[in-house]
């Protein structure tokens, strides 16, 4: 057991020393990491380890020696339910797949080597969506290093990240995830020229390191290199095809939905991110629940599950209601409205006045009398 150990976090990795005369010449050291705490309190808190009542049960010993390279299952990021993103999800799985092939670790890795990503693009589009995805393939060991693990530790920041990427290495084929990666550095920017130099190391390995940042400018170019990240994938803000394939995705493929026009959604959906989109369909399904149990008598209420299976899972009309109450991401900040100001309420201003419309009006109105008719109408 660690003599050092005073607070405890769900994730945190520490040190264990048998006790006994027969593990006193052992050189190799033993890690732990801590995968649940019982009982759980209802808000995320630090623990206090008392030495006395505080019992650690050590479920099973990471290994110091090379782990096995082969998996169960065959390295592939599921696109389902994501929208919009069929070019980002071509080309990490276009990589991945050099780790399903047995020949790749002959490769050169001056040249070719472990698959590395750094997602980028304003909030809301789906970085962390595709993290998650990420984690959801079939890795021996899963690693999240984010601002949590930063303030987790209790060792040095460089020596943890270090036993990070060290246990990886033998738990292949493994995941590092570094979520918000740009303000991470801001916090320990002594952990830069770390993280590069394990980054490096990775050549030659079956360990993939996924990060997410809003702001690729914000990453230091020493890691937005071949031995850095090697893979930047942008995301922008979805366009109308992207706004209606994310429609689709998230309601689902597979739900009957006759009376929806997609394409007017997404048309109306200017400046909505995936975030929205979730929210506006979320919305829009609440609004047909409430609808359906308000229409119900007070004795097939107990059925609403029922009856709501029966019908369409949402129709036009409940989109119609709630897609005001979606604010646009991409908009936020740049609301755009016409002042009602008229050039009766300024005085002193005439020979301004005059000025701006020779300008402006003047050309429409004698070169091109009807298109300014047509554009302005008779009010001049």
């Amino acid at each position: 057991m660690s003599d050092d150990l005073d607070i405890l976090l769900e994730g945190c990795t520490f040190d264990v020393h048998q006790r006994g005369a027969k593990y006193s010449q052992r050189a190799s050291k033993s890690r732990a990491t801590i995968e649940s705490i019982q009982p759980q309190l209802e808000e995320p808190c630090l623990y206090h380890y008392d030495h006395i009542h505080t019992q650690l049960t050590i479920a099973n010993e990471i290994s110091t020696t090379e782990v096995s390279t082969s998996t169960d299952g065959v390295l592939w990021l599921n696109g389902n339910g994501i929208g919009g993103l069929s070019d980002q999800l071509r080309a990490i799985n276009g990589n991945l797949s050099l780790l399903n092939n047995p020949s790749y670790m002959s490769l050169d890795k001056y040249l070719v080597g472990s698959p590395t990503f750094i997602v980028h693009g304003p909030e809301g589009c789906g970085k962390t969506l595709l993290l998650d995805r990420f984690a959801e393939c079939p890795w021996r060991r899963v690693f999240r290093v984010d601002q949590r693990w930063l303030t987790s530790n209790r060792k040095t920041k460089g020596e943890a990240l270090s036993d990070v990427f060290a246990t990886a290495r033998t738990q292949e084929p493994a995941l590092i995830l570094m979520d918000g990666l740009d303000k991470f550095l801001q916090k320990a920017e002594d952990l830069l020229g770390d993280l590069q130099t394990e980054l490096e190391k990775l050549k030659g390995t079956r360990v993939v390191v996924v990060a997410a940042a809003r702001n690729i400018l914000d990453i230091d170019a020493c890691l937005r290199t071949p031995l850095g990240f090697m893979t930047e994938l942008e995301i922008f803000p979805p366009n109308v095809s992207h706004r209606e394939d994310i429609l689709r995705q998230t309601l689902g493929t597979d739900r009957n939905l006759p009376n929806i026009d997609f394409g007017a959604l997404a048309e109306r959906s200017h400046g909505f991110v995936g975030r929205d989109m979730l929210k506006l369909c979320t919305l829009a399904r609440m609004q047909r629940v409430l609808q359906v149990e308000e229409s119900l008598e007070a004795e097939n209420k107990p059925n609403l599950a029922e009856i709501l299976g029966t019908m369409d899972f949402v129709e036009q009309k409940d989109f119609d209601a709630v897609i005001d109450q979606v604010q646009p991401t991409v908009l936020k900040g740049s609301i755009i409205e016409v002042p009602k100001v008229r050039w009766t309420d300024i005085a002193g201003v005439d020979h301004a006045r005059k000025e701006l419309e020779a300008i402006t009006v003047r050309p429409y109105k004698v070169c091109c009398p009807f298109s300014f008719e047509v554009l302005f109408g008779n009010t001049y």
